[in-house]
């Protein structure tokens, strides 16, 4: 299991790094109306379509990796490197656009509001899944690993993606005061590279999946 979660743990902080979903959970956290709540909220949603995706990925991939004509690890690796290479692409062509807008922090004031946004910013947060579904299929395609031990890995790589609203929740809970000196500054360099930091990403590790998967395929 030890491999298995060293092979899975650089598409699992990749996936991590979400510039929108830190800004969402810093921004539900500045705001005095219920901030613990509404975060944890938020962090529930943004769990579910992780949760859901990887469990149909560990079924999905299991019964592919008997069919011996299809490669499925190297092709897996090169389609979702390829994506992320045409969002990177695609992010640099885009105009920039302008940080002076805010945030409506009042828009979701329900406990149920704020984990549908969570669920939603993560569905569509396509540079986190398109290392997350790569992470899966290496968990399902591990043979010596047990099916009890996949899905404990599979636990741990959600865990790990959802990071960035774990890590901004835990240090408001731990110390409040301290955590929104330590954050605020972050969330102003957030919003203004929320553009670049997206675009490095999905180079870099759109890269690394090309070259994994190419590897495989010799």
């Amino acid at each position: 299991m030890t491999t298995l979660l060293a092979e899975v743990l650089p598409l699992a902080l990749g996936a991590a790094l979400s510039p929108a979903l830190f800004v969402a959970a810093v921004v539900l956290l500045s705001d005095p109306v219920r901030p613990r709540w509404r975060a944890g909220s938020f962090t529930a949603g943004a769990a579910v379509p992780l949760a859901v995706i990887g469990a149909a990925g560990l079924v999905l991939f299991h019964r592919a990796r008997g069919q011996g004509h299809f490669r499925v690890s190297p092709v897996v690796d090169l389609v979702f490197g390829a994506l992320l290479l045409l969002l990177a692409v695609r992010t640099a062509l885009r105009p920039a656009v302008g940080t002076s807008h805010r945030h409506p922090r009042h828009a979701v004031t329900s406990t149920r509001a704020c984990a549908l946004l969570g669920a939603g910013l993560m569905a569509v947060n396509f540079s986190s899944l398109a290392l997350f579904v790569p992470a899966v299929k290496e968990i399902a395609l591990a043979d010596s690993v047990s099916t009890a031990d996949q899905v404990v890995v599979l636990a741990i790589v959600v865990v790990l993606a959802l990071l960035a609203v774990l890590v901004p929740l835990g240090l408001y809970l731990i110390a409040p005061a301290q955590a929104q000196a330590l954050l605020t500054p972050m969330l102003a360099a957030a919003k203004r590279h929320t553009r670049a930091i997206g675009m490095v990403i999905c180079l870099v590790f759109g890269v690394y999946l090309a070259i994994k998967g190419a590897a495989r395929l010799r």
